[in-house]
This record gives structure tokens, C-alpha cells and sequence, in this order.
């Protein structure tokens, strides 16, 4: 396997990672701009849900993006543990399990949130 993953080690699979990795870090920078070129053209998230209320465009991805890394997101630190990567005909699937811990600005000072949850990345 790729060291400190649970991915089968190939040439392709590290240039996976070494794009998600790029996300990333962009996410640890709360760089939009990164975030966005990395984006297909053709973004699309639903969410995970059947309602169509909460999905995700690309300008979509844009104001979310711009909302989450507003002034009052003080710090981040994203990690991620590579599960999976499969080669399909046209797109490739990143499974993996993040823990995101963010310190923000509130009313009553700063605090620090965690999130850890699976999660998976299509790739075109």
C-alpha cells in the first residue's frame, strides 16, 4: 500500500492522492481560489440527499466556499486517511475519512469544532 493509507500503491493512485492532496491543503489555507480551479466546470453535489433543495453547483461551490472561509473561520487543520481509489471508465473514486478541526470567532470568544466522517470524492 501507499504508506499511511490503505491504498494499493501504483503510479496512478499516487497521482490521486497528489491531486486530493492539493485540495487539502487548499482547504488548510482556506484558499477559494484553489478550491474552485481544482473544481470540474461541471460540479455537482447533492448533498447525499433526495431533495433537491440543498444540492451544489459551481457558483453554488462558490458562495459556499466564500461563506465557510469568511473572517470569522480563525484556523484550520484537515487531515484525511486514503481508504480507496477506483479506476472506473470515465471518473475515479476517492473514498477516505477526514477529521476537519476548525477554530472560530463567536459571540462569546473563540472555539474550536471537529468533524470526522467518511466520505467520498468523484473525480473526472
Amino acid at each position: 500500500t501507499i504508506p499511511n493509507t490503505d491504498v494499493e500503491d501504483s503510479p496512478e493512485a499516487r497521482d490521486v492522492i497528489e491531486f486530493v492532496e492539493k485540495y487539502r491543503v487548499a482547504v488548510v489555507n482556506r484558499d477559494v481560489g484553489k478550491l474552485l480551479s481544482l473544481a470540474s466546470k461541471d460540479y455537482f453535489d447533492d448533498m447525499g440527499t433526495p431533495q433537491g433543495d440543498d444540492d451544489v453547483d459551481l457558483e453554488g461551490l462558490t458562495e459556499r466556499l466564500k461563506a465557510t472561509f469568511g473572517p470569522d473561520l480563525l484556523s484550520v487543520h484537515y487531515d484525511i486517511r486514503y481508504r480507496d481509489v477506483v479506476f472506473l471508465p470515465t471518473k475515479v473514486l476517492v473514498d477516505y475519512t477526514y477529521i476537519g478541526r476548525f477554530r472560530l470567532n463567536t459571540l462569546d470568544g473563540s472555539r474550536w469544532e471537529r468533524r470526522l466522517a467518511d466520505n467520498r470524492m468523484v473525480l473526472l
